[in-house]
């Protein structure tokens, strides 16, 4: 009769430790996330946004590089010495710094730029922080890692009176996922690469070509219900008016503002008809729309280099709040401008 109870408890005893090895296993399969898993997670917290519009808000562009340990850097055109002397400072200090621009804009910039600006660039250059991309397409992107923050929208590195914007957001997800782009073409891949890591939310950040920036836009006009007002340097893309004209048809309202020195056979200002207008005066190099309460903006032109052949990054940004500020500067500019 003992051997008997002893044999049960044996089998109970084995039982028990079946269950408890299948539930840690559970545990930390649900619990512990996977170590090769490359999914970013942002903090989508939209009061750490801020937005300026160049000319009136760029003057001190510089201000945000102040006390900086970290910056990354991908920029079309650099010709500001106060960010080579501060690249050059953070280097000597060992910080980290890595820039990428376009091998076309930095040697033009060779022929305008001091001696001591150029004595800054070359020491970086040949240090490896600096890296151009020796293609015909270019490297477009404005776009900035200032440690935990990135510095996003269409503003070059340059002394203009052009009407621009750009953002500064506290993230540091999003400032990982810059990195990581960034760091891609200082190792030589430019016009491919990894396609960014899978994000959802109310901020979005994303490069082209890898991530199919046109479809993300056309994904994007889609929803529209109520409004889509842009203003562009330049567009070409003929699958976006073809969006645009549409939602006009169904009641949404429908502005589009054209640099008139980029309207060409390829623009889509003839297309889009009575719903565009072209500046009479300044220099329009935004790439903003505004749908709904949607945002997005960056480096990239609605056009077929700027979606499959350039380096170029969008963001797009939920935000109501945002929005009517774009919506503000922009019905400014639709009537100004054009004047």
């Amino acid at each position: 009769m003992r051997k008997k109870s002893n044999l049960v408890e044996k089998i109970l005893l084995i039982f028990i430790f079946v269950i408890i090895v299948f539930g840690v296993s559970l545990y930390y399969n649900q619990e512990i996330p996977n170590s090769n898993s490359t999914n970013i997670t942002t903090s989508q917290d939209l009061t750490n946004i801020k937005a300026y519009f160049c000319p009136e808000d760029c003057a001190d562009i510089n201000q945000a590089f102040k006390d900086i340990n970290r910056l990354y850097c991908a920029i079309y055109d650099i010709e500001f010495p106060w960010f080579w002397n501060k690249a050059k400072t953070l280097y000597d200090s060992n910080k980290e710094v890595i820039i990428v621009t376009d091998d076309d804009q930095f040697y033009k910039n060779y022929t305008k730029l001091d001696p001591a600006v150029l004595s800054d660039i070359n020491h970086l250059y040949s240090n490896g922080v600096v890296v151009d991309d020796k293609k015909s397409a270019y490297m477009h992107n404005k776009i900035c890692v200032l440690d935990n923050k990135i510095l996003v929208g269409s503003k070059n590195f340059n002394q203009t009176t052009n009407y621009d914007n750009f953002l500064i957001i506290q993230d540091k997800g999003l400032a990982s996922i810059a990195k990581q782009e960034i760091l891609e073409m200082h190792s030589g891949t430019f016009g491919k690469g990894e396609p960014s890591q899978k994000q959802e939310g109310k901020i979005q950040l994303y490069f082209c070509p890898e991530d199919s920036c046109e479809i993300k836009y056309k994904e994007l006009l889609e929803t529209a219900k109520e409004r889509i007002h842009c203003e562009f340097f330049s567009m070409t893309l003929s699958s976006l008016s073809e969006i645009m004209l549409n939602k006009s048809k169904s009641g949404v309202s429908l502005q589009v503002l054209f640099e008139k020195s980029q309207i060409s056979q390829y623009s889509q200002f003839s297309s889009l008809g009575d719903y565009s207008q072209k500046n009479k005066k300044g220099y329009i190099h935004n790439k903003f729309c505004i749908v709904d309460d949607t945002i997005i903006t960056g480096s990239m032109n609605p056009s077929k280099n700027s979606t499959t052949q350039n380096d170029e990054s969008i963001i797009i940004i939920q935000d109501s709040k945002l929005a009517e500020i774009y919506e503000k500067k922009f019905q400014e500019h639709w009537i100004k401008l054009v004047e």
